[in-house]
């Protein structure tokens, strides 16, 4: 791609008007920076005159091709594509970068709502303690099986709140047998 000359350069960005760019020439680019990486002259051309840009007729005037070529729609048009493929990638990165704050933050959220339940199911098993030490349940192999189970849930899915209350709670419903059976 050629460089651009100073006196080229436009105040802003190359495809905002030029020096010397004529209204007619400018609306023309625009049309053709309208219709995309797949552009051309003469599909612009067509979608400025309302026909189908996608047809094969009718051409592009001279006129259009020397301004085309007079005001560097090609190189404009590639810088444009390319501010446009940065901007998508920002929007992209954006809505990532927001996508993984939800996510921390749910699980911000799921850590600090484990640990209150774990605190609660700490001083529900403390304040039960005493019971357990005065008189300790006779287990069959088929509750000692499910004890273990619970207690693998508990020890290993510390963020899985409802595994840890099932755990403590077939602890007490064993305990609650015990007294009922005596």
């Amino acid at each position: 791609m050629a460089r651009w000359d100073d006196d080229d350069l436009p105040a802003g960005e190359v495809w905002d008007r030029l020096p010397n760019e004529g209204e007619r020439a400018y609306q023309a680019f625009t049309t053709f920076l309208d219709l995309g990486v797949g552009r051309s002259i003469n599909a612009a051309y067509r979608a400025r005159s309302g026909r189908d840009p996608g047809a094969s007729y009718p051409a592009a005037p001279g006129g259009w091709r020397e301004w085309a070529k007079q005001f560097r729609w090609k190189e404009r048009a590639v810088e444009w594509d390319r501010a446009e493929r940065r901007q998508l990638r920002i929007a992209r990165e954006k809505a990532r970068e927001a996508e993984l704050q939800v996510f921390r933050d749910d699980n911000i959220r799921r850590i600090q709502v484990s640990r209150q339940l774990l605190g609660g199911l700490t001083r529900i098993l403390a304040a039960n303690l005493s019971r357990l030490a005065s008189a300790p349940p006779e287990l069959n192999t088929m509750q000692v099986i499910s004890l273990l189970g619970g207690y693998n849930k508990l020890s290993g899915e510390i963020g899985s709140s409802e595994a840890m209350v099932l755990s403590i709670n077939q602890v007490f419903d064993l305990l609650e047998e015990k007294d009922r059976g005596k």
